[in-house]
């Protein structure tokens, strides 16, 4: 009788550990929507003990260690959630941000890139490819897959903001300044006031404004973005009043 009831503990044990798993795989997720990163890395390891196969804990945990800062562990559990579901484009483009953060661009590079054979419309996966391109100066290719980005999703202020810079970097201005205004427009149309795309655009688009002599609209958008608590945005305007300049925008 011992023996049946040590069977049928173990069997007990193995039938709950799915509902266990979810359980603590729930819990982890409200914890680190609540910015309790501790106690959801805790969560989701309590999740991995009873179903270890659980690829999705691991990409969760991977992004709360990197909300913590903790670069190298994150990408272990990408690498882990790979493992157990190789077609994690998600995974993929995570681990491509964790090693972007570390400076290493090249894995970043290959780790978007598999994102995208995997999925061809992951918009945010080709943004951030274009984003570790420019990093590595390679605007052509930056634009390129910013461009993509914004075939996929014409509201990605984002993609219009860093398009903008990238082309800035080659010197083309004219093509700067229209995709900062269509970035704006995104923001004020569609997010929050208190938007950090809307300021740093605004940013952005005043120092080409005042490069070409323009103050009243440069000194607009500096306002527009120290309004938004972007700081840069105060100090140019500071540094117009300084020079003089802001007078001209009366």
């Amino acid at each position: 009788m011992q023996i049946r009831r040590l069977g049928l503990y173990a069997f007990m044990v193995l039938a709950l550990g799915g509902c266990v798993s979810s359980y603590y795989f729930d819990r982890g997720m409200s914890q680190d929507g609540r910015g309790e990163y501790d106690r959801a890395i805790q969560s989701y390891s309590r999740a991995l003990s009873f179903h270890g196969g659980l690829a999705e804990a691991y990409y969760n945990r991977g992004i709360t260690y990197g909300k913590k800062g903790e670069h190298e562990k994150a990408i272990e559990d990408y690498a882990r959630a790979i493992e157990l579901d190789p077609g994690h484009a998600h995974a993929y483009n995570n681990r491509g941000l964790a090693y972007g953060e570390l400076g290493e661009l090249d894995s970043a590079l290959a780790d978007f890139a598999r994102a995208v054979e995997i999925d061809a419309k992951y918009a945010d996966a080709y943004y951030n490819r274009g984003n570790a391109y420019s990093q590595k100066g390679q605007y052509e290719d930056a634009i390129r897959d910013y461009t993509r980005a914004i075939e996929l999703n014409p509201r990605h202020a984002d993609a219009y903001n860093n398009r903008a810079v990238a082309h800035a970097s080659k010197g083309d201005c004219e093509q700067a300044l229209l995709d900062l205004t269509r970035s704006i427009d995104i923001s004020r149309a569609h997010f929050p006031l208190y938007d950090p795309k809307l300021a740093q655009a605004s940013y952005n688009r005043g120092i080409l404004y005042v490069q070409r002599k323009e103050y009243v609209r440069g000194s607009r958008d500096f306002y527009r973005a120290c309004r938004l608590r972007y700081q840069p945005g105060c100090e140019e305007l500071g540094r117009m009043k300084a020079e003089g300049t802001l007078d001209e925008t009366k």
